[in-house]
């Protein structure tokens, strides 16, 4: 029997549409098993009940409260890939992409000082 790889991924502001694509094109896929935890500051965030869990965020005014949200998340659910689908959430996430390797957790982004140009 061939057993599909399995990962686990980290959707933010899961309210937006960007974020609503990635999931339902996860979905879609079926050559990877993938477990979707969301979380967005809106509890009405459509993107929150596409997924598999999903988590109320405090907002990103708190940067130390945010990474450490998203730090719990990560080590709980053995998170192995994050997607930030708002702007200020993809700077932040690049500016603390060694914070979050150093979990086992990739971003899909390019440096901090490309993403803020």
């Amino acid at each position: 029997m061939n057993k599909k790889t399995k990962i686990n991924v980290l959707i933010t502001s899961a309210g937006v549409m960007s974020a609503v694509n990635i999931i339902k094109s996860l979905r879609l896929q079926k050559e990877i098993n993938v477990e979707i935890v969301a979380t967005d500051v809106d509890k009405y965030a459509a993107g929150l009940y596409l997924a598999d869990k999903y988590y109320i965020s405090p907002p990103l005014t708190n940067k130390k409260e945010y990474l450490n949200f998203l730090l719990k998340i990560i080590n709980k659910h053995e998170i192995d890939s994050i997607f930030p689908c708002l702007s200020k959430e993809i700077s932040f996430i690049s500016k603390n992409s060694k914070t979050l390797l150093e979990q086992g957790c990739h971003s899909l982004l390019t440096k901090a000082d490309m993403v803020d140009l």
